[in-house]
């Protein structure tokens, strides 16, 4: 049985799993000069670990209130800090507007051909797509969002879904703007992604 830790390491028994995330590597952890940056490998971007941490930590806030109104769990608005509350109004108009009908929801999969894991952030029919849509949450800048809801879409065709899929990407700004809602549709996301896996498969073996 597949268990996520919380440090978000993915467990399959005695084995680790990689993550999606972990496998794009979209930024890389560095030090200069004593001090940590992240760095924006598709753009060069470097990005001070505080600023970084600090982005983190809005992002993983707004996807559990993502995962609470899609889930319908409900949510105490006066608890949320003034930060969170533009960005709940958004996810909640993206609901109203959408209405999901929540098949998958921050569920951890693997594959077990390709021996790797990731957590979906919604996986759900919607209105105005004859396809069920896979949904990518994005809080701040993402470059590799197609790969890796390219990844997401074959790990719910191994374990759950057969039938054809939408990819889309919701943004949803940390300063409260109105959200973006996206189709992903590059053919070669996978390849890209499966590029990704193979290197890091193959630097895992050379160490």
């Amino acid at each position: 049985m597949l268990k996520l830790d919380e440090n978000h390491v993915y467990h399959l028994g005695t084995e680790i799993l990689p993550g999606t995330t972990q496998i794009l590597g979209e930024y890389i952890r560095t030090e200069l000069y004593g001090e940590v940056w992240w760095v924006h490998t598709p753009t060069g971007a470097a990005i001070a670990d505080h600023i970084m941490q600090r982005a983190a930590e809005i992002g993983t806030a707004i996807h559990k209130i993502a995962f609470y109104v899609f889930t319908g769990a409900g949510i105490d608005i006066k608890s949320l800090s003034p930060t969170l509350l533009a960005p709940y109004e958004q996810i909640f108009k993206f609901v109203q507007q959408y209405k999901p009908q929540v098949i998958l929801c921050e569920v951890p999969l693997h594959s077990q051909k390709y021996r790797y894991a990731g957590t979906l952030d919604l996986f759900a029919k919607l209105k105005g797509f004859r396809k069920p849509v896979l949904v990518d949450i994005k809080t701040g800048m993402s470059h590799l969002v197609g790969p890796q809801t390219a990844s997401y879409e074959h790990l719910v065709h191994e374990n759950k879904y057969r039938g054809n899929i939408e990819r889309t990407l919701l943004r949803i700004p940390k300063d409260g703007s109105e959200y973006t809602f996206t189709p992903l549709r590059r053919r070669d996301d996978w390849n890209y992604f499966y590029y990704r896996l193979q290197n890091y498969n193959w630097l895992q073996k050379a160490a």
